[in-house]
Parts: C-alpha cells; sequence; structure tokens
C-alpha cells in the first residue's frame, strides 16, 4: 500500500536527513543540507507530489535573480530532485521526479594546477602561520586529499612505518577506500605532530579559550583567509588535488 505523502520539510527531517547522513560522507552531507537550507524558503511547505517541473522552473528563475551561481543553482536542485527521487523509491512519492533542464554553468571557474613557483609560495605563506597549517599544505599537495576527508583524518590511519596514509571509505566522496603514499617530508612532518587529539589536523581557535578544534571544512580560518594565502593569490583547497593529479601525470 502506498504510504501518505506528505510535505518536503516532513520527508526531509524524518526520513531524509536520517537515510542519506549513514550513506555519505561527512563533507557530501554537509553540502546537500547548505543546500536543503537555501532550498527550505520555497518549498519546505510544498507536498512532495505538488513539486513540478514548473515549480523547479520557477525557482532556478528566482535564484537567478537573486544573482546565485549557474553552479549552485543545479546543485540546489539536484540536491531536490535527489529527495524526490528517494521518496518515490519508498512509496512516500507516487510519480517520479520532475525532470529539468539544468542551467549551462558558464560561470563556473575552471579547476587549474599550480605551477611550482606557486606551490612553493603557498607552502612559504602556510609556514609562516604555523606547522598545523604548513602540515596541512604538505598534505594536501602530496596526497590528492579532498579537504572534507582531511578533517576527518584520525591518527589511526597514518602508518609512519609504512610511510602509507589510508582513507576510509567511510569518509571518502564514493565510499572507497584507498591507501596512498607519505612522502618523506610528510613523515617527519606527522611524526613531529603533538597529537592533541584522535584526529591529526587540530588548531587553536582564537575564540575558544585555548581549546582546540578540527580544521573547518573549507580550511579557511574565521571566514577570511585560507593558510597559504599570500598577497598575490587565493585558491581554495581541492586546486592542490588538480595540482597533484596534473603533476603525477606530468
Amino acid at each position: 500500500e502506498q504510504r501518505k505523502c506528505c510535505d518536503l520539510g516532513d520527508f526531509v527531517t524524518n526520513q531524509y536527513l536520517p537515510y542519506i547522513e549513514n550513506r555519505n560522507a561527512p563533507s557530501t552531507f554537509t553540502r546537500k543540507k547548505k543546500a536543503l537550507k537555501k532550498i527550505a524558503p520555497y518549498f519546505w511547505d510544498f507536498p512532495l507530489d505538488e513539486i513540478t517541473r514548473s515549480t523547479l522552473d520557477d525557482y532556478q528563475s528566482t535564484r537567478k535573480r537573486d544573482k546565485v551561481s549557474d553552479r549552485t543553482v543545479n546543485l540546489e536542485i539536484i540536491t531536490l530532485r535527489h529527495v524526490l527521487s528517494y521518496a518515490h523509491e519508498i512509496e512516500y512519492l507516487k510519480q517520479e521526479p520532475p525532470k529539468w533542464r539544468p542551467l549551462p554553468e558558464k560561470d563556473r571557474k575552471v579547476s587549474r594546477a599550480l605551477t611550482e613557483d606557486e606551490a612553493l609560495r603557498a607552502l612559504k605563506a602556510a609556514h609562516a602561520r604555523g606547522d598545523i597549517w604548513y602540515g596541512l599544505t604538505m598534505f594536501l599537495l602530496h596526497t590528492g586529499a579532498r579537504i572534507g576527508e582531511t578533517r576527518e583524518l584520525r591518527w589511526e590511519d597514518i602508518d609512519l612505518e609504512k610511510a602509507i596514509v589510508h582513507f576510509r571509505a567511510a569518509t571518502a566522496k564514493h565510499n572507497k577506500a584507498r591507501d596512498v603514499p607519505l612522502i618523506p617530508e610528510l613523515v617527519k612532518i606527522f611524526g613531529d605532530f603533538e597529537r592533541r587529539s584522535e584526529y591529526v589536523f587540530m588548531y587553536l581557535p582564537k575564540k575558544n579559550k585555548g581549546k582546540y578544534a578540527r580544521i573547518p571544512l573549507t580550511a579557511r580560518v574565521g571566514g577570511k583567509w585560507y593558510p597559504w594565502d599570500d598577497s598575490t593569490m587565493s585558491f581554495g583547497p581541492h586546486t592542490f588535488r588538480h595540482t597533484f593529479a596534473t603533476w603525477k601525470l606530468q
């Protein structure tokens, strides 16, 4: 028997969020929650079966009028359609999710790799801000790790004798575990780190009164700068992943 259809907000809170929390990496779960928070003012009180192609188009137009990037709008609607797909799968929704045409992401930033000079400048800037930030920058640059799985890295995941870091399936984007070799410089850095917690990358926020915290998902400190920023360049942590892959291919 088909279950009773309900409002989007009720379904997300009681069914969807518990479902994805156990099946997604922490970074993916956080990204979906952020998208749902943006969607909430428009769709939270909508019955699931009243979200149509027309309402998706209206939402898309509204977000574009608010000067939201094409990529962000697409990610928000993809998340909404995933909610509806799950509702259909477990029979809260009779029909399949409405079809929708994604925006052409012309405003999407082009991914690029750092030059050797840029990487050295980033490392120098991070070193000036402290050992933890230098270690984080070296780790991102020389393992190709995502910032989400780096934030979740525990000391038990690092084998200094074998010079290997293990990324657990639970924290990886596609739920696939993998081992990555550590260069000698990283082995030394980790050997010198003070182990303040079960997590590897811990820093001391100014407002925390001496209590250490894990690095934020963006790796921004105080929401103002990346630890590898200098006066001539600024880029996000995923640039290191592109750099790692590009350098390996070269």
